[in-house]
């Protein structure tokens, strides 16, 4: 179980961790790591990782990176939807606007 939570908070990361604190939603960080990872089982790397708008001042989200394998641009697409759809069920509406996905596909 230790190799279990080590792989969440290398994945998650300190400045996201402190990210989530301050805006009021480290409380779903886990949750929603482990819906990306049931939702993306072949995934070869789940990380969370801060992106800034560079035309927004403040404006910050909590990206969940996503590295697969090639597949069908419609699976992911599927996948993408699903993965909003279990979100909003993980955490008020208020604070999905906090929260990001990006789905890498391919043989890199």
């Amino acid at each position: 179980m230790a190799s279990i939570t080590h792989t969440l908070e290398a994945a998650l990361g300190a400045d996201v961790i402190d990210f989530a604190a301050e805006r009021g939603v480290a409380d779903f960080l886990h949750p929603v790591l482990n819906m990306t990872q049931a939702l993306f089982p072949d995934a070869r790397r789940i990380e969370a990782l801060l992106e800034y708008d560079p035309e927004l001042a403040n404006d910050c989200h909590i990206v969940f990176e996503v590295a697969v394998g090639p597949r069908e641009v419609s699976h992911t697409v599927d996948q993408h939807w699903q993965w909003s759809r279990n979100l909003f069920q993980l955490c008020p509406a208020t604070h999905t606007c906090l929260f990001g996905l990006h789905v890498k596909s391919g043989d890199a």
